[in-house]
């Protein structure tokens, strides 16, 4: 089952302007091909741990204070989780086979913030400037099994769990 739900909206005038848009995505899984033999990992239909889902949200708007400044700024979240498909093929004689993992990004959450300026008087000087943060915060397992609810034991060989954040602030300014 695959559904997409997507909307925006944008109004503009001569000294304004906004722009929205938000939407979900989400799939149970992508199909496998009808040629594939089936083996122990998978039995056909949809491919074992392929499902993906986001949600997401922008929003852009900008104003003319006077002839001289005009003021802007966008803001973009967006939220989800997915699988990683390991091998189809769980065969411990080949050596070159990959062993069978179940990863899975559990929480994917991005949040982009940025405002700036646009400061132009009559005359020489002009200035832009324009400040910004990223966020992401990324929750990522490996089980032991299809079947494992959770982690365990984090001592099996091969599991983990990762929580990763990072964060990106930044200022710029152009004088001119």
């Amino acid at each position: 089952d695959h559904h997409r739900v997507y909307g925006t909206y944008g109004w503009g005038s001569e000294t304004s302007g906004v722009f929205a848009a938000a939407g979900r995505n989400a799939r149970d899984g992508f199909p496998l091909s009808a040629n594939l033999r089936e083996t122990s990992l998978e039995h056909g239909g949809l491919r074992a741990n392929s499902d993906r889902e986001r949600n997401h949200a922008y929003l852009n708007g900008w104003h003319r204070v006077n002839d001289a400044l005009t003021l802007g700024g966008t803001f973009t979240y967006s939220r989800g989780g997915y699988g990683a498909p390991g091998t189809v093929v769980d065969d411990e004689s080949d050596g070159f086979a990959n062993r069978p993992r179940w990863q899975r990004v559990d929480d994917d959450e991005t949040l982009s913030l940025q405002a700036g300026f646009d400061w132009d008087p009559a005359g020489r000087l002009a200035d832009r400037g324009w400040a910004y943060v990223n966020t992401l915060a990324e929750n990522t397992n490996r089980y032991s099994s299809p079947f494992a609810p959770r982690l365990d034991d984090p001592h099996v060989r091969g599991t983990f769990a990762d929580d990763a954040d990072s964060r990106v602030f930044g200022l710029h300014n152009e004088l001119s």
